[in-house]
């Protein structure tokens, strides 16, 4: 029976041993395949779904197939045309929000912090720091706050799962520093992660809590704080606030197609409708009123218009640009909620005289 049984489990392994060859053969195809339009092992998880470990794992297994795709992504690598720079040395422009927020060069190690697990876009923000050659340094007091937040019912706890799994997918790209043995009397968990980041050389410290970000900056260390509500951004309250470019400002007007127009025989023809909540008059680019209930508009003409709505009234200056294509410059248009204090928001005194008798002639209709 002793037999039978072992002859029995041999089998049973062969079975499990030839399943797994072929799901690891079946990996392999598909990293080879991606790594024909890939440049680095990210790409290539990002491309199969694999993560970096199950990819590195597996290709353990096959090592000369790890090789030949080693080979294929330097040569990928190598097929980024670099411009001629005639002997100048150029300087490269630093794109990465690091570099604009901080102003410091390429970093090294980045120390995380446990209250980063509360950014929604954090695996963005990390990896933009793994493509950039960083390593992301994590301690043992932030795994284990980390651990303990995960326990929590709610959005937090859901954060903090995800942190892990985070550094779980991509394990070889962090790095682990021990510093609870090392704490002194007195020290707290969120001093000795601060400690570690200004004493490792070339550090930077990533975390979302202000008292943290303020004492490394004060011990001279380097430090990025991460606004946790991003689509509500907080204003800076600098004493000697840095001089802002002047904005450039669009003096064009907004191109737009005119309502009640007729292309007719290469002509526009502007139909005039009545209606009782509006009125409408076309002038010449002399200054002409043109009249009638078909009006031919021609390059320069101008148009206003004004209508009462129930709580405002609006009006509209249009010019004609473009009599094939009807297209109108909306040179200016205006929302009026009180007809006495037309002076104080309209400084064109034709505008002015035009709303006035508007109104008084769609009031008179009503």
């Amino acid at each position: 029976n002793m037999k039978k049984n072992a002859k029995g489990k041999s089998e049973k392994n062969k079975g499990t041993n030839k399943r797994n060859a072929s799901q690891d053969k079946k990996r392999l195809n598909k990293i080879l395949k991606a790594s024909e339009t890939c440049k680095s092992f990210a790409e290539i998880s990002k491309k199969t779904g694999f993560s970096y470990f199950v990819i590195k794992s597996n290709l353990a297994k096959f090592p000369e197939e790890e090789k030949a795709i080693n080979e294929i992504l330097s040569r990928n690598k190598g097929k980024d045309v670099k411009p001629k720079t005639n002997g100048k040395k150029e300087i490269k422009k630093e794109t990465t929000k690091k570099a604009q927020d901080n102003k410091i060069e390429e970093q090294s190690i980045v120390m995380l912090d446990t209250s980063i697990v509360e950014i929604p876009r954090i695996f963005d923000i990390l990896k933009e720091y793994v493509e950039e050659k960083n390593i992301l340094g994590v301690t043992d007091v932030m795994l284990e706050e980390t651990a303990k937040l995960q326990k929590i019912q709610d959005t937090t706890g859901k954060r903090a799962v995800n942190m892990l799994y985070i550094i779980m997918d991509n394990i070889d790209f962090f790095k682990l520093y021990e510093v609870k043995h090392k704490m002194r009397k007195g020290e707290t968990e969120d001093e000795a992660i601060i400690k570690c980041a200004i004493n490792t050389e070339g550090s930077l410290l990533l975390t979302a809590d202000k008292e943290m970000y303020i004492k490394a900056i004060l011990k001279g260390g380097k430090s990025r704080y991460l606004e946790r509500n991003e689509n509500n951004p907080r204003k800076a309250m600098k004493f000697f606030p840095e001089p802002e470019d002047e904005k450039k400002v669009d003096n064009k007007p907004k191109m737009v197609e005119l309502v009640d127009t007729q292309n007719i025989s290469g002509k526009l023809v502007y139909v005039i409708k009545n209606r009782k909540d509006q009125f409408i008059r076309v002038f010449s680019s002399e200054g002409k009123v043109k009249e009638g209930d078909n009006i031919c508009l021609e390059v320069g003409d101008y148009v206003y218009i004004y209508t009462i709505k129930e709580e405002y009234s609006t009006f509209a200056d249009y010019e004609v640009c473009d009599i094939q294509s009807n297209k109108c410059a909306l040179r200016f248009s205006r929302r009026i909620y009180n007809m006495d204090s037309l002076e104080n928001f309209i400084k064109d005194p034709q505008h002015i005289e035009f709303i006035k008798e508007a109104d008084e002639v769609l009031k008179n209709k009503v």
